[in-house]
């Protein structure tokens, strides 16, 4: 019995060393599935449309290959975050375009108001600057293991209609999480979209060896834009080509 005890006196300051420690974690590596459900959504942006013989093929072959995933790596400090595409499926006609040119890197200053994000199409790449997007996030009791690490439920609107839902951790003291995502008092490890069937959770968290976030985008083949700037431009591409009621919210994400 005394060899029981002087094993758990002994045991205790690491346990409570690591415990502290948890708390005070303030860099690291977050690497997430981003999750598509391409067929829902390629319904809902047809419409009607999506009776039309000649969009029939299209959507049968996704009812067979619902789901599609994307990679990335989020790079986070005190300071800025960096999220960042590591494969991404090529797009194979112009209804992939329209379900959402693919995010390929979101750099924040943690310190101001502002975002920069990059998106590429073929040889096309897009950059554009903006004012983070606001989220008035509503706390709940719910909770979620993610990878081992206790999170939290928060709910928020955004863009007026769009219904979120984060889950973030914590003891990872830093208010980032995977895209435009950020506000919460801890790493976002997880956020399901439901209305454009998108969830992005995280598959690896690497505390061990973080790297400082990268400060600066890709060569401007274009000029920067704001999101309304670039919703306008792609809904103008998409009006001149077909009937289909392009939903530019996706932009953000």
């Amino acid at each position: 019995m005394k060899n029981i005890v002087i094993v758990c006196l002994l045991l205790f300051p690491a346990i409570s060393l690591k415990a502290q420690f948890n708390h005070i974690v303030e860099a690291g590596i977050v690497v997430y599935e981003y999750k598509i459900n391409q067929y829902e959504r390629s319904k809902k942006l047809l419409g009607q449309e999506s009776v039309a013989d000649k969009y029939r093929d299209y959507l049968y072959s996704l009812e067979q290959n619902r789901f599609v995933s994307r990679e990335y790596k989020l790079s986070f400090d005190r300071n800025a975050s960096f999220f960042q595409l590591m494969n991404n499926k090529g797009m194979t006609n112009y209804l992939d375009f329209l379900l959402g040119i693919p995010t390929t890197s979101v750099y924040r200053d943690l310190n101001v108001d502002s975002l920069r994000m990059t998106k590429e199409t073929g040889e096309d790449t897009y950059n554009l600057k903006d004012a983070i997007v606001p989220i008035k996030w509503k706390f709940t009791t719910e909770r979620m293991d993610i990878l081992g690490y206790e999170c939290r439920r928060a709910n928020a609107i955004i863009l007026d209609s769009i219904y979120i839902i984060a889950f973030y951790c914590p003891d990872i003291n830093v208010s980032a999480g995977p895209s435009i995502f950020s506000g919460l008092p801890g790493l976002i490890l997880g956020v399901s979209i439901p209305y454009d069937n998108i969830n992005i959770f995280a598959t690896e968290v690497r505390l061990d060896n973080p790297e400082v976030p990268k400060t600066s985008l890709k060569k401007e083949t274009r000029k920067t834009m704001t999101f309304n700037e670039y919703g306008d431009f792609i809904k103008s591409l998409s009006s001149s080509k077909s009937r289909i009621d392009y939903n530019q919210r996706s932009l953000y994400f």
